[in-house]
Order: structure tokens, then sequence, then C-alpha cells
């Protein structure tokens, strides 16, 4: 199986936050905490938490071996 990975660039992930962060304000949602799963997703969700202006961070590290 031919699988193709695109990586987003810093700007396309900040224009993706931004997006979300639209999206998520228009339906009135404003969650008690975000989380970011490390290694990658602490970036995203601390634009989000600015964008949301919401302070409260949390964080989660996950493993995985084979």
């Amino acid at each position: 199986m031919n699988r193709k990975y695109v990586a987003p660039g810093w700007d396309d992930v900040y224009d993706m936050m931004i997006e979300l962060a639209r999206q998520v304000k228009g339906i009135g949602y404003l969650p008690q905490v975000i989380v970011g799963v490390s290694r990658g997703g602490w970036p995203p969700a601390r634009i989000m938490s600015d964008l949301l202006e919401n302070a409260n961070l949390a964080n989660m590290k996950v493993e995985f071996y084979t």
C-alpha cells in the first residue's frame, strides 16, 4: 500500500488553529481545559489556548514502543 504523508509547516498549523478557534467560538463552546499531547501537540495546544483566551492547559505524554 502506497501512502502519502503531508507534514504541515508552522504557518499551516497556525492557520488551521485560527480556523478551528473560529469554529469553536462559533458554536459557543468554551472548553474547561485544553490538552496538548506530546510530542507534537503542545505547540498547537498553546496556540489554541491563546486564541480561545483559555489559560487552562494540560499535557499528556504518550509513548509507543514496538
